[in-house]
């Protein structure tokens, strides 16, 4: 008894166009969103991070750790390939003593650490000594940073970029003291007098004061920092105060 033959019968090649052309706009259409939300996935990771760094090193002040401690913004590399580092910094308690009792210098002038424009520099020195015991990233070529755990850094992905409200972007440092009588700031993170850049907040005469906010956004070709005029796409603002209250929020 002979078995009837099945007949299998393919795809035709037009029907396998049209499938391929089908599943290449779905990609497509699909394609745009998928990246939209991976970046915004990368900023507000960049942005949690740095607001952690923020808290952990005003966290470590309040328990006793450090009597002074500072967050620093700064860069490596050329102007055309900058990267963006965030680091902590912290000073024991003999250290930060010894600037506390030592008002005057021998010329009967302010020391440095109590000249609010001065008090926050990185490379805080007395006697010739750097006073900070703890760095999260080396403040002088060929320094190495701390391994302890109470301080850190972090390194700004390229796809995105950063800002303060009211200056350019440069080097900028903020400082913390556990009864907020020492909070202090330098470079762009402070405004009046001795505010760096240029902005509109750096008018001679005005009293110096804290920029508490800076920005994470997606990079954008001709931004080379974040601001709310331009439009970027992904935007975060971090903010603080000399109490440690830190707030990160979306901005659209």
């Amino acid at each position: 008894m002979q078995m009837q033959r099945k007949k299998i019968k393919g795809f035709s090649l037009i029907e396998l166009v049209v499938v391929i052309a089908i599943i290449g706009i779905i990609s497509t259409l699909g394609f745009e969103p998928f990246q939209k939300w991976r970046t915004d996935r990368i900023a507000r990771a960049a942005a949690v991070k740095v607001s952690g760094l923020i808290q952990d090193i005003y966290s470590q002040v309040q328990r006793g750790h450090y009597s002074f401690a500072q967050f620093r913004v700064h860069s490596e590399g050329s102007e055309d390939d900058k990267t963006w580092i965030i680091s902590s910094y912290g000073m024991e308690t003999k250290n930060f003593t010894t600037l506390v009792r030592n008002k005057y210098d021998s010329s009967n002038n302010l020391t440095e650490f109590h000249v609010f424009e001065e008090r926050c520099k990185t490379n805080l020195t007395f006697n010739g000594e750097i006073m900070w015991n703890d760095q999260g990233y080396p403040i002088n070529a060929g320094g190495e940073a701390s391994k302890k755990l109470t301080v850190s850094s972090y390194e700004i992905d390229d796809k995105l970029s950063i800002g303060v409200p009211g200056n350019e972007l440069a080097e900028g440092t903020v400082c913390f003291s556990k009864d907020g009588s020492y909070y202090a700031a330098g470079g762009m993170f402070l405004s009046g007098s001795g505010g760096m850049g240029g902005g509109d907040s750096a008018i001679v005469g005005e009293e110096p004061s804290v920029i508490e906010e800076m920005y994470v956004c997606q990079r954008e070709s001709g931004a080379n920092s974040c601001s709310l005029s331009t439009g970027q796409e992904n935007f975060y603002s971090i903010k603080w105060s000399r109490f440690g209250n830190i707030d990160m929020q979306k901005l659209n």
